[in-house]
């Protein structure tokens, strides 16, 4: 059985997490709570760092963002929603670092303006939208550095 406690139980020592008065790297679930007793943030540990699936809820109830993590590190699609669960952003993580296609969306679903990065640099377009889908302006970036626009 997964072990779950609250997440001011845990104290970070070292870059590791431990349950209070424990010595022992925490493994289970860290759940978070409001004043009213809806539920805020669900994360998973291993071995004292973050491990697999995490999710923060808005006030509404409705998912806020979710990931996942490897050793401690983002590694994978990480999603973040308005409170009308309509999509905002979406990113790619690959330890730790964002890494392949990075997007942020309007309110109302229309894309913002998207980029690639790679090992946590921009590296490539970076576009930007008008609301009705236009495109408005387009920068070329190498390893982190403009190169054109």
């Amino acid at each position: 059985m997964t072990k779950e406690i609250l997440i001011d139980q845990l104290v970070e020592r070292d870059g590791i997490s431990y349950e209070v008065n424990s010595t022992t790297p925490f493994a289970g679930v860290t759940l978070d709570y409001d004043e009213n007793g809806q539920l805020q943030q669900r994360s998973n540990y291993k071995n004292g760092k973050s491990e697999g699936f995490s999710e923060k809820y808005h006030n509404n109830g409705q998912l806020e963002w979710r990931a996942n993590y490897r050793n401690g590190k983002l590694d994978s699609l990480w999603e973040k929603f308005y409170e009308n669960s309509q999509l905002e952003e979406k990113r790619n993580y690959k330890n730790g670092k964002i890494d392949g296609l990075y997007e942020v969306f309007y309110e109302k679903g229309k894309l913002e303006w998207r980029a690639n990065y790679k090992d946590g640099k921009l590296d490539g377009l970076f576009e930007w939208f008008e609301e009705n889908g236009n495109l408005i302006k387009t920068k070329e970036y190498k390893n982190g550095e403009l190169i054109n626009g």
